[in-house]
């Protein structure tokens, strides 16, 4: 878990600073949303 950690933490961090310009830039977003889901569905998070 120790070694873990750091890497969501900076996967949070880095999710925090893309996805807004994503979505700000991009109507992409909304077709990619689904595939997302499913992926945040089967993660163990």
């Amino acid at each position: 878990m120790d070694i873990h950690f750091p890497i969501f933490r900076f996967l949070r961090a880095f999710l925090r600073i893309v996805v807004p310009s994503w979505f700000s830039f991009l109507p992409i977003p909304t077709a990619i949303r689904p595939s997302a889901v499913r992926i945040s569905s089967f993660s163990p998070l």
